[in-house]
């Protein structure tokens, strides 16, 4: 915006007022559309006074009100580019402004800017008459968000002044006038906003409450009822009635019930909607306490619905296209050599995803498909019991982001390890079959002695994992290969000093499992971080394979362990790490070992 030299009656001449008196709906975010085109226009004629004046009643109407004390504006950083210089000039225009909301958001500016408490004043006053001209029962969210600052200006000003007490009782006003008939949710809004501030009568109000969630609960309007079931409550608690608060507390979890009943008695059933719902309840009754009996129907109810929900879940395929050059290239790598040669060929074909890779995956599809990240990762298992909570990438809370980010990123590394194993290792593991007819468990031998990964007395069950797996029967493979995996991953923390074992108040130590030496931040020293990520989403992390806790806990049925991608590929990055850690022993400094 230039520094033009303005005063009032450049503003009068521009017939600013007139412009907007047209608008059907009379809200600063139409204005602010009308006021940046009119600047526009005036930029085409070379009307430099006309544009600086619509650019400035653009900034000022086009950040928006919403419901929040801390910040009331989205975009409130366009007031920021206002300069100083127009202040004045907008303190004298305010009184001849015929329009509420255009007063409203001047005073406000003024307020914010200069804290002018005459400002503050006007402002409250033409935000309630906006709220008036706004008010509508059924679109009801512009008047509240005008009665809401005007409050919160009012109580900034001293909860002990006639301004805010006139807001109060303009809010009690409304109450008065709708009797809880309103049909959506402006008297819940405004009297949430009166507890806020511990204003109203608890006895009025919380009887005003229960109206609304019976009618809303008549209509099957659960989410109303909720609301209002809710806000009964919290009356109840400003009188200190304990018994009743617990009551409506109840009766509010109680619609998610009802909810849930509705979703399976729709045709088709919504069985998925239904248990999330169930959830909800069981985790609510859990902060209410000593509803036992309730929670334990409500899990049997759970229990009978997710077996249902899965078959509402449809899966996306993932097609998996290899190029057939790339699998040409695989085999080739392994072809003709002796069959030591090529186990450790193909012990070193590829390498685990990179981290940094894997981020830059999850960043560009969060920008790609925002909308699939504005709600939290539930994880179900087969059984459509509810396993995992990720969060959200676009949380304002760093550590959720965090997690989320890493949830995410152990999903798309299930999608790298699929096109690994079918691009690379499955070819170059099938041309060593074919090359070489007779392949015994000695053969592994070679791969598994004197090697600082395994464990004296460990090789042969390490060369029998690897043997089996080699040969497709991945059902012993990694029976054979996680135990000792977990008992590798302890033995090389040992041998650099790390403590593996917990020591409890009765002097008992416990070996540490993967689910700790894989977090452990040392491990990052002693193994790549690629390797020690990959490990983490392939054995212990709900949001990779899991495989590790899986097995444990009898949870992989005989199909996966046949025809899994990820048990297939955890058979090939086992083999890895033994090849790593036996080229590592042959190096002749620790700096080549290290690479």
């Amino acid at each position: 915006m230039e520094d033009i030299i303005l005063d009032k009656s450049d503003f009068n001449k521009s017939n600013w007022q007139e412009v907007i008196s047209s608008c059907d709906k009379k809200e600063c975010l139409q204005y602010s559309t009308i006021f940046f085109n009119r600047a526009k226009e005036a930029e085409s004629n070379g009307d430099s006074k006309n544009k600086t004046i619509f650019q400035i009643l653009g900034l000022i109407t086009s950040p928006i009100l919403r419901e929040s004390k801390e910040k009331p504006f989205v975009l409130e950083e366009n007031f920021d580019n206002i300069k100083d210089l127009y202040l004045g000039i907008l303190v004298d225009l305010t009184p001849d402004i015929f329009d509420a909301e255009m007063r409203a958001r001047i005073s406000d500016l003024l307020w914010i800017k200069k804290k002018d408490y005459k400002c503050a004043l006007n402002a409250i006053d033409s935000y309630i008459e906006s709220s008036k001209i706004l008010e509508d029962p059924e679109s009801w969210t512009s008047s509240f968000y005008r009665i809401r600052r005007a409050v919160d200006l009012a109580a900034s000003l001293g909860k002990k002044s006639e301004k805010f007490e006139t807001t109060i009782k303009y809010m009690e006003a409304i109450l008065e006038t709708y009797n809880g008939e309103d049909p959506k949710f402006l008297s819940i809004k405004i009297m949430e906003l009166l507890q806020e501030y511990k204003k109203g009568d608890t006895e009025k109000y919380s009887l005003l409450s229960e109206k609304i969630a019976l009618k809303a609960e008549n209509y099957h309007d659960w989410w109303k009822a909720e609301h209002a079931w809710k806000t009964k409550a919290k009356w109840h608690r400003l009188a200190g009635e304990i018994d009743q608060e617990r009551e409506a507390l109840i009766r509010r979890v109680e619609t998610y019930v009802k909810n849930a009943e509705d979703d399976v008695n729709k045709n088709p059933p919504d069985y998925i909607n239904a248990c999330g719902r169930i959830e909800n309840a069981i985790q609510e009754y859990r902060k209410i306490g000593n509803e036992e009996k309730r929670i334990e129907n409500l899990h049997k109810l759970l229990l009978e619905y997710q077996p249902k929900s899965t078959l509402q879940m449809f899966p996306i395929p993932l097609e998996i296209s290899i190029p057939e050059e790339q699998i040409k290239k695989a085999k080739e790598f392994v072809r003709g050599k002796t069959l030591q040669d090529a186990i450790f060929t193909l012990s070193s074909i590829t390498h685990p995803p990179e981290i940094s890779k894997l981020k830059e995956d999850v960043e560009k599809t969060t920008i790609e498909y925002p909308m699939a990240n504005l709600f939290y990762n539930k994880l179900v298992n087969e059984e459509g019991k509810q396993i995992g909570s990720g969060g959200s990438i676009l949380s304002s809370n760093p550590h959720e982001r965090e997690v989320a980010t890493n949830n995410n990123m152990f999903k798309h590394a299930k999608i790298h390890h699929q096109f690994i194993y079918l691009g690379i290792i499955e070819p170059a593991k099938q041309q060593i079959i074919q090359d070489h007819d007779l392949i015994t468990t000695q053969d592994l031998f070679p791969l598994v002695f004197n090697n600082p990964f395994v464990p004296v007395g460990r090789e042969f069950i390490y060369a029998s994992g690897l043997f089996a797996g080699l040969n497709g029967d991945f059902l012993t493979s990694i029976h054979l290969l996680i135990p000792q995996l977990e008992n590798s991953i302890r033995y090389i923390l040992t041998n650099n000093g790390i403590i593996v074992s917990g020591l409890d108040q009765n002097g008992t130590q416990n070996e540490y499992d993967l689910n700790i030496t894989l977090k452990m931040k040392e491990l990052n020293e002693i193994m790549p971080e690629d390797i020690v990520f990959d490990l983490r989403g392939l054995l212990i992390e709900r949001y990779g394979s899991n495989l590790r806790n899986r097995m444990a806990h009898g949870l992989i049925d005989y199909n996966e362990y046949k025809f899994s991608l990820e048990i297939r590929y955890l058979w090939w990055l086992t083999l890895s790490l033994c090849y790593l850690w036996k080229v590592a022993s042959r190096c002749s400094s620790e700096k080549e070992a290290e690479q």
